[in-house]
């Protein structure tokens, strides 16, 4: 466990000051493709709370409702990134929008 937050806190300092994390700007729609595969992943159920916390942080600082085809067809894509991938987009994604009120 203490192995897996030290890769996850070195990631995150790695990759919290860029906007995209392996191509994939960190925004709303690849926010919430890859927080919706965290949660659906077994693998990464250790972040499911996490992911969920995030996920609604997003939807309540959209004023619309965002692209749903844009987020299904990201997530198709980042499927195939393999898990480690996904939780560095993920950790990016909760030290952008994980700190709202």
């Amino acid at each position: 466990m203490k192995k897996l937050m030290l890769i996850a806190s070195l990631t995150l300092s790695a990759y919290a000051s860029s906007e995209t994390v392996k191509g994939y700007k960190i925004d709303p729609e690849n926010c919430l493709a890859a927080l919706s595969i965290v949660k659906d992943s077994p693998g990464l159920q250790k972040f499911y709370l996490l992911a969920l916390d995030v996920e609604m942080n997003i939807f309540n600082s959209l004023t619309d409702y965002p692209d749903f085809s844009l987020i299904d067809s990201q997530k198709m894509s980042m499927n195939s990134l393999g898990d480690e991938v996904v939780t560095e987009i993920m950790l990016s994604c909760a030290e952008m929008y994980g700190k709202q009120q």
